[in-house]
């Protein structure tokens, strides 16, 4: 079931993040999904100015589609 991502209004959720999450780690783990989505390679750096919780959602993001990938 696709949604629309919350920070990314115009992209289509592949991958719902964690109900508890906070704003900022869903930031990332939205942008994590569009970048997967749209060929992005795995795995990939965040930008240095992302705050830590947007990074921890687009890296823990990217850790489970590793995962995924490997036993695929």
């Amino acid at each position: 079931m696709s949604t629309h991502a919350k920070t990314l209004p115009q992209h289509k959720i592949h991958k719902p993040a964690p109900a508890d999450c906070t704003e900022g780690y869903l930031a990332g783990w939205e942008y994590a999904d569009w970048y997967v989505s749209n060929g992005g390679a795995l795995p990939a750096d965040t930008p240095d100015s992302w705050p830590d919780e947007k990074n921890n959602g687009f890296c823990d993001y990217l850790a489970q589609a590793l995962r995924e990938k490997a036993t695929a």
